[in-house]
């Protein structure tokens, strides 16, 4: 009987039988002075060929290098190895069209080399990224499957649970979750998905006096009474029986609707543009150049000076138009209420090394802290942080933890220029979002610093 063929059959010998020994770079001697590998690709029915690749890691669409390619030839008994590790490549697929089973050709410092590796495609399976995306769409149609049934199961379990319970989706949340987040979350999902004519039609009227600012602490008291009141007679809840629902219900009304207003109260700042003619702007900005800068007078309202605290130019004004007062009022508020750390974070960005522009990075925290908010994503810290409507202050305070720990951020990474700013920005967005999601979350600013 001859040699025993590899995998692949005929159409893997004649894939071999397909290679000019043109395209060989020359003849690779063997350890022993024996035969070349080109002779032993000529005289194949006499040579025992088992070359293989070693693909560790290895993603052609990547770019990565394999690990090892190793190659085994001789005659008979005589089996000589070529092994090279750890070698930059670059995968070359042929693309003629309807040859199977063929082999790929790959650079190797310069010279040619045919292995026998098949891809994935190849050989009738699919590929890592075709799997992934199969993998992406079957989790994103279970979802949606698992949504759908929610949404129309969602009525009976709620009626099934009202009957074993004697209590309301509401009453469970109010007497099952703790206080914050955890409880006021799930509050504002049912509120928001009940189907109730007249819980939706408190949950616009509601919103309408969040978007005017009219839950201040005078109508506070009657506004919750009003939404309580509505919800006992939806849910035919006795209040004699659960007083403390009353009160547990309050304070998610206060909260709920709070944010929404703070919300509302921060948008508002950041459409209001700097104005150098009026003097209200003038002394804000005039304030924050005292407290950042206390033993340095300002020559000028419009100096050089102002680059030493991080602004762009000698009119800062221009700095303000994407985030309006609202980044000129995070700023004050920072150096005024923690001026400890926004002294050390001051210095940190006059680093030799890792320095960075203080105000110009102040102002794309407070876009980020602004789009937290907008998004929702800060709710967990917000309703854990506050006992009763939140205001600007919480939001000032949130802004000024996300700058204490960016500047601890950014010396971590060791940032090499300036030019990192937007992909470190990213990383610590990301992380911070992270820690939102956990609803027993909060964000509290650590006065005590470290020096670098």
């Amino acid at each position: 009987m001859g040699p025993e063929q590899p995998a692949g059959g005929e159409d893997h010998q004649e894939s071999h039988n397909s290679i000019g020994t043109d395209e060989f770079p020359g003849d690779v001697p063997t350890a022993e002075g024996g035969m070349s590998l080109r002779e032993d690709v000529a005289e194949e029915d006499e040579v025992r060929h088992d070359r293989a690749v070693k693909l560790s890691s290895w993603d052609g669409n990547a770019g990565n290098s394999p690990a090892t390619i190793s190659g085994r030839w001789g005659r008979g008994e005589q089996v000589h190895t070529l092994e090279v590790p750890h070698v930059s490549m670059q995968a070359d697929k042929e693309t003629e069209v309807g040859e199977q089973n063929r082999p790929t050709r790959m650079q190797l410092l310069g010279r040619n080399w045919y292995v026998d590796a098949c891809s994935s495609e190849e050989s009738g399976g699919m590929s890592n990224e075709d799997s992934e995306n199969a993998n992406v769409f079957i989790r994103i149609m279970f979802a949606v499957l698992c949504s759908l049934l929610y949404w129309y199961l969602r009525p009976f379990i709620k009626w099934f649970l009202r009957k074993t319970t004697q209590l309301c989706e509401i009453q469970r949340i109010c007497y099952g979750e703790q206080p914050g987040a955890p409880r006021s979350l799930k509050v504002e999902f049912s509120l928001t998905h009940s189907r109730s004519v007249a819980i939706q039609h408190l949950i616009k009227q509601l919103n309408n006096l969040a978007a005017f600012e009219k839950l201040t602490s005078d109508d506070r008291y009657h506004i919750v009474s009003y939404a309580t009141n509505t919800i006992l007679e939806v849910k035919h809840i006795n209040p004699k029986i659960h007083p403390q629902f009353v009160r547990s219900f309050g304070k998610c009304v206060e909260l709920i609707w709070g944010y929404r207003q703070l919300f509302h109260v921060v948008e508002g700042l950041r459409t209001t543009q700097y104005d150098a003619s009026n003097p209200w702007h003038e002394t804000k900005l005039l304030r924050l150049w005292t407290l950042l800068m206390p033993n340095v007078p300002l020559e000028s309202r419009v100096s050089k000076q102002w680059q030493d605290i991080g602004f762009q130019g000698d009119d800062p004004k221009t700095d303000f138009r994407g985030m309006g007062l609202l980044g000129l009022e995070n700023l004050i508020y920072f150096a005024e209420e923690y001026p400890g750390s926004a002294s050390h974070v001051l210095s940190h960005s006059n680093h030799p090394q890792y320095g960075y522009a203080f105000a110009i990075v102040g102002i794309n925290l407070t876009s980020m802290a602004y789009h937290l908010l907008q998004e929702g994503i800060a709710k967990t810290h917000v309703y854990n942080v506050t006992k009763t409507i939140p205001t600007v202050k919480t939001f000032h305070q949130l802004y000024s933890y996300l700058f204490c720990e960016f500047d601890k951020f950014w010396i971590e990474s060791k940032p090499r220029s300036m030019m990192e700013f937007a992909f470190i920005k990213d990383r610590f967005e990301k992380s911070i979002k992270t820690n939102l999601l956990d609803s027993n979350c909060v964000l509290r600013i650590n006065v005590l610093v470290d020096c670098i």
